[in-house]
C-alpha cells in the first residue's frame, strides 16, 4: 500500500477514535450532570430549611415571633384587597 495513503488513513482512524471517545463522554457527563443537579438541589433545599428553621427559633427566643406572624397577617389583608 502507498505510504502516504496508509498515513491518511491512520490519521482517519484515529479522528474517528476521538469522535467515538467525545460521544462516549457526552453520554456518561449527561447522567453525572442529571445526579449533581439532583443533589445539588437537595442540598440546597435542606440548607435553605435548616437556615428558616433556626432563623424562626431565635425570633422564637427573643419573642419577636409574634410580631412577625402579625406583620404576615396584615400583609395577606394587603394582598387579599
Amino acid at each position: 500500500m502507498d505510504p502516504e495513503l496508509q498515513q491518511k488513513l491512520e490519521k482517519i482512524e484515529m479522528e474517528l477514535h476521538k469522535i467515538n471517545a467525545s460521544l462516549s463522554l457526552t453520554k456518561t457527563s449527561i447522567g453525572k450532570s442529571f445526579i449533581l443537579g439532583t443533589f445539588g438541589t437537595l442540598g440546597a433545599t435542606f440548607g435553605f430549611a435548616i437556615v428558616v428553621a433556626v432563623i424562626g427559633y431565635l425570633l422564637h427566643i427573643f419573642g419577636a415571633l409574634p410580631y412577625v406572624g402579625s406583620w404576615f397577617a396584615s400583609l395577606g389583608g394587603y394582598l387579599h384587597k
